[in-house]
């Protein structure tokens, strides 16, 4: 692993156990092994470094959705595993650490656009499984924006940010039962 990962790994393990106000830069540098001098000639401050894991989280959903995209799988069994696991994934960041709403926050606020990159990368992946469901006749859409978007705002529900305050996770049986009838309406003959 390359010192700039290692930094980045040290400091997302730091910021999910500690919270970032109380992270040090040297703190980050002993865990990544390095000087904090040297952690300096990749990071300005604790705020670079809030940026590069969310910058590093965005990739890696991207490279999930790819991947996903590119296997077998039928265009409905894509489009559940995609959801299912964005799902997962936003509940594990949201409640596994009680640092998660300042994590949110410092996120937001340095990177003010990173929820609409979020929404904009599920809705070209919903929208990529809709056009293939449709262009092998699987699915039935007379207009594939609108129902990648009538699905990404009946979703919404399921993928709460880490600034809101919940009682309760919404549910993930709940959130298959929606999804089996949208691929149960899209495979109707409209």
């Amino acid at each position: 692993m390359d010192k700039r990962h290692a930094i980045i790994d040290a400091a997302r393990a730091r910021f999910i156990h500690y919270g970032i106000r109380k992270t040090t830069m040297q703190e980050v540098a002993g865990d990544a092994g390095l000087a904090v001098g040297t952690l300096y000639l990749y990071f300005k401050n604790k705020d670079d470094l809030v940026v590069a894991c969310a910058d590093e989280f965005a990739d890696w959903h991207r490279e999930e959705s790819e991947k996903i995209l590119r296997s077998k799988a039928s265009p409905d069994q894509k489009l559940r595993k995609y959801i299912l696991s964005r799902y997962q994934v936003c509940k594990e960041v949201g409640t596994g650490s009680k640092h998660a709403s300042e994590l949110a926050r410092e996120v937001i606020r340095l990177k003010p656009g990173r929820l609409a990159d979020e929404a904009e990368i599920m809705q070209k992946t919903i929208r990529a499984c809709i056009e293939e469901g449709a262009r092998i006749g699987m699915f039935h859409s007379r207009d594939i924006d609108r129902d990648a978007q009538v699905l990404l705002i009946s979703i919404a529900y399921f993928f709460p940010n880490a600034t809101m305050m919940l009682n309760q996770w919404p549910q993930e049986p709940a959130l298959k039962m929606l999804l089996d009838w949208f691929v149960e309406a899209l495979s109707s003959p409209r």
